[in-house]
């Protein structure tokens, strides 16, 4: 026998198993009898970081709650991670896991918790597989040192994606009080998952990229069920970039009711038409970004924004319906494909403002494009532009028993306003609205019968300036109580008595159509006027053209009410002229041979008669009751 010499050993000495775990692998060996033995590899220790133990190593040796326990009883308070191989767990009583021990799942590796309670105070950053069984009950925990995110592939596999039922493992997710995140794929669900933790993050990968896309992006696909799709109640929660797919189950796709929380990047599609894609319901200071869908409620909301909204409509009633509401602010505001009954819906609500609304490829509707109803008070729309619209059958503004509304900065396009079905009104004001602000409005072509009208009691304080339209205006009435009008160029044609109105820059011709006596018109700088009804009404002048021609007579008394410059024809002589109001002044102009005779209502200077000829001027003064001579000359 030769000599025999020790020395050390290295990996090359050993039969190293290839895999990581519990060493299983065999390799047979020849015995020093010339026989063989079958001899177990050594475990793979390269696959494990320093710290990092198999459970297996302990116990019984399987995958079994005893075995965990054993592994976790053997480190004592040193920090280690305790790995878990591949197989099924299965609790046989509550466990909690120590601070001291970090859990490191390996793929194929399931934590069955059967009905027992299980808690893990920390975890190895884990990928999206599964390996925890939480369909039974009892609770599931992880403290917040665990992990800051979870994915709801931990608790179920999403065999075929969009059609796999995954509304326990997202539910699961949900409720560890971590943060939830999506895969760039989709979950079949059944409705009713809820985002109910304070602070708690529920976002995709990103939505499809348009209302129909299915192509990438997280998606939640409903599988059965009216129940709303997805839920948000938790205060300061945030949901982002996913597509929720309500496959016309009805239902509403998104409902928020919580406060101080953050909803953005979100698509709502295929929505059934017994809910809304977006609900927001009872929420205060939430925040609404980037989102489309088909139709929105917003009800009882307070102080809440929503910007870069995008809505289809499509399914009836309301597109946008705010009821209830106070202080929201919507920024830039889409509507397309609209075939119902109004697109935006606003009633009992306060101080809400629209700033950048869009209304493009619309269809009919059925009742008017934006409602204002009873008891609103200080909702503006700002940038407005209306433009690509089929035939519509009703008006585009219904103002309803509304105050301080305004309309500022509205663009109408040619075919947008020209598809208004003939004999409809732009703006129509019912039961009393007051304080209604009309400014910088922009009318390519318009088909409608009125710009502003009324219907029912007549509203107040109607303020309009720079209207401006290009072509094919209509009649337009206001049918309204003290009106200003500035700098536009819309026919004033009133449609029934009113109090008081002011125009001012307008080159719109102004006609007094059945006002009363008792109505009182401002006119400044404006083109032309027009005495329909031949109506003493009061008029201040100042029309930038007022001359016109009246045939002499001995009362002259159809002298048009406004106008300080009149071209007398013929010779017939004047001996009186119908009292006006108090303070107006005019000047004939003749065009011929007559007298203007002093007495009656004429106080002629020197008590002295005028005897015209062509070219003759006289100016008068009138108090009420008598003309008094300012001023004549011959000029012939």
């Amino acid at each position: 026998m030769g000599t025999i010499t020790k020395g050390l050993i290295g990996k090359e000495d050993l039969a190293i198993q290839v895999t990581e775990g519990y060493p299983t692998e065999t390799f047979d060996r020849t015995s020093s009898a010339g026989g063989t033995n079958t001899i177990t590899k050594s475990p793979n220790i390269y696959k494990y970081l320093p710290g990092e133990v198999n459970a297996r190593y302990y116990g019984d040796n399987t995958t079994s709650h005893a075995t965990l326990s054993a592994a976790i009883t053997a480190q004592g308070s040193n920090t280690r991670t305790i790995v878990l191989e591949p197989g099924t767990w299965t609790l046989t009583s509550a466990l909690t896991i120590p601070s001291n021990i970090i859990l490191k799942p390996l793929p194929g590796a399931v934590l069955d918790r059967v009905t027992f309670n299980l808690t893990i105070n920390k975890l190895a950053p884990t990928g999206p597989f599964y390996w925890i069984d939480d369909t039974d009950s009892g609770t599931f925990a992880l403290s917040a040192a665990a992990t800051d995110w979870v994915y709801a592939e931990w608790f179920g596999v999403n065999t075929t994606p969009g059609t796999t039922d995954m509304t326990d493992a997202i539910t699961s997710a949900i409720n560890t009080n971590r943060h939830v995140r999506l895969l760039d794929t989709k979950y079949g669900h059944t409705g009713g998952l809820s985002v109910n933790n304070f602070g708690q993050i529920f976002e995709g990968s990103g939505k499809n990229d348009t209302i129909s896309s299915d192509v990438s992006g997280t998606r939640l696909v409903k599988l059965s069920g009216t129940t709303d799709d997805l839920t948000q109640t938790g205060d300061y929660s945030i949901v982002r970039n996913l597509t929720i797919d309500n496959n016309s189950l009805g239902g509403d796709g998104l409902y928020v009711t919580s406060h101080y929380s953050t909803t953005s990047n979100i698509n709502i599609v295929n929505q059934g038409a017994t809910g809304y894609s977006l609900h927001s319901y009872s929420g205060n200071i939430a925040n609404f970004d980037s989102i489309s869908g088909y139709n929105m409620k917003v009800d009882t909301t307070l102080y809440s924004n929503f910007r870069h909204i995008w809505m289809v409509g499509g399914i009836g009633g309301y597109v946008l319906h705010v009821t209830a509401c106070e202080k929201l602010t919507f920024d830039f505001f889409g509507f397309e494909n609209s075939l119902d009954d109004v697109s935006i819906y606003v009633d009992t609500s306060y101080n809400v403002d629209f700033n950048g609304v869009k209304f493009e490829s619309l269809t009919k509707y059925t009742d008017a494009l934006i409602k204002v109803m009873t008891a609103c008070r200080g909702i503006n729309f700002k940038g407005v532009a209306l433009g690509d619209t089929g035939d519509q059958d009703q008006e585009l503004f219904i103002l309803d028993g509304c105050f301080d509304i305004s309309i500022r900065d509205l663009d109408i396009k040619d075919n947008a306003a020209a598809a208004v079905t003939a004999g409809r009104n732009m703006v129509v004001l019912k039961d009393t609205p007051r304080g209604i602000i009309i400014e910088n409005v922009w009318i390519k072509v318009q088909n409608t019968f009125n710009f502003i009208t009324a219907s029912g009691t007549v509203g107040n304080n109607v303020y309009i300036s720079n209207v401006v339209y290009q072509t094919g205006i209509g009649t337009n009435v206001w049918d309204t109580n003290r009106v200003t009008s500035i700098n536009s160029n819309l026919l004033q044609t009133f449609g029934a008595t009113g109090d008081a109105y002011i125009f001012i820059n307008n080159s719109g011709n102004v006609n007094t159509n059945n006002l009363s006596s008792g109505d009182s018109i401002t006119l400044i700088h404006c083109n032309n006027f027009t005495d329909a009804g031949g109506i003493a009404c009061k008029i201040q002048q100042g029309l930038i053209s007022s001359y016109q021609t009246v045939a002499s007579h001995a009362s002259l008394s159809a002298l048009p009410n406004v106008g300080d410059v009149f071209y007398v024809t013929g010779t017939v002589n004047i001996t009186s002229i119908g009292p006006v109001r108090a303070g107006r002044e005019m000047t004939l102009l003749f065009a011929g041979i007559l007298d203007v005779t002093h007495g009656n209502n004429l106080v002629l200077a020197g008590a002295a008669n005028f005897t015209t000829a062509a070219g003759s001027t006289i100016r008068l003064l009138c108090n009420g009751t008598n003309w008094y001579e300012v001023s004549r000359s011959t000029n012939s």
